[in-house]
């Protein structure tokens, strides 16, 4: 029982030994990381960066400890566009501890003089995007009135001319666009063949698509049948008219009818007794829906 005494004695002196210590100034060295943003690299390569910065910092343990933590969970950022140099110095080292919280620091070293990033402007070549292997699916009586528009119209690719001249053109990835009632921008993505290619770098991903869109109305219309033929034969046909299904724009369908349409069979002398019929002539803002019936029999008249 009277030990008791000097072992608390002994463990409180040790704690307040090791509170002394740890509360003391002194020199912890550190090795910051650093990122550099900003840099368009679809236009520049980066050629050398500094990604390190060994610095020391003149702390007490306890914010030492702090320092190692933060300095591991993010990086020292610096934003820059092109070429650049930063003279590491105290300018450089208050930014440090405000950016990444280093508070309790006494004084900051380094035995790095500057801190230099350098891009090389990456040569570039215009394509214009192709649209391919994109199924459009429009809802009812909704159709394409005219031709899409794409934005942007041009691409551009950076990289070094070997690789450039290995790209023949930029195309779409195979899409699919459902349920298209209006007129609308929709994002299609590129075929990133630019990928292929290490050092090759896309303005773009991808391409906005403009579809102008009519709404149209169905029309039935009675058309007679015209007979074509080189010789001046005489046929019958049955039936002598056919029944031709449009979609018009809904704002003029009530315009069209049967004389802005024209339907017509090719004699064929190889054929039995029946021919196709051919929409030869209708209005241009429409669409041929159905022919009922598709074909006709023809009977020569002697």
């Amino acid at each position: 029982m009277r030990r008791r005494p000097f072992w608390i004695i002994l463990f409180a002196t040790i704690i307040a030994w090791l509170g002394y210590t740890m509360s003391e100034q002194d020199d912890y060295p550190l090795q910051l990381r650093v990122e550099w943003q900003g840099i368009d690299t679809a236009r520049y390569v980066v050629t050398h960066s500094d990604t390190l910065l060994p610095v020391t910092v003149k702390s007490n343990c306890f914010q030492a400890i702090k320092h190692q933590r933060l300095a591991k969970q993010r990086p020292f950022v610096i934003s820059a566009a092109g070429d650049t140099s930063i003279a590491v110095g105290q300018s450089l080292f208050d930014n440090i501890c405000t950016q990444l919280n280093f508070d309790g620091t006494f004084a900051m070293y380094s035995s790095a003089q500057t801190l230099r990033l350098s891009v090389s402007k990456r040569q570039g070549r215009a394509f214009v995007p192709q649209l391919r292997n994109i199924t459009l699916n429009f809802d009812d009586h909704a159709g394409l009135a005219g031709q899409p528009r794409i934005e942007p119209d041009t691409i551009w690719l950076y990289g070094s001319p070997a690789s450039l001249a290995k790209i023949n053109e930029i195309v779409t990835s195979p899409t699919t666009i459902d349920h298209i009632a209006d007129s609308g921008y929709y994002v299609v993505n590129l075929d990133p063949i630019w990928k292929e290619y290490r050092d090759l770098r896309s303005s773009h991903d991808f391409i906005r698509v403009y579809l102008p869109v009519q709404r149209f109305a169905e029309v039935k219309l009675k058309v007679p049948v015209t007979f074509r033929s080189n010789s001046a034969q005489r046929v019958q046909l049955y039936p002598s008219h056919v029944e031709v299904t449009l979609w018009a724009p809904i704002d003029s369908y009530k315009q069209i009818s049967s004389d802005y349409v024209t339907a017509v069979v090719d004699y064929q002398p190889s054929a039995e007794g029946r021919l196709p019929v051919l929409i030869s002539q209708f209005p241009a803002q429409t669409r041929i829906k159905q022919v009922q019936p598709a074909s006709v029999e023809y009977v020569i008249i002697k």
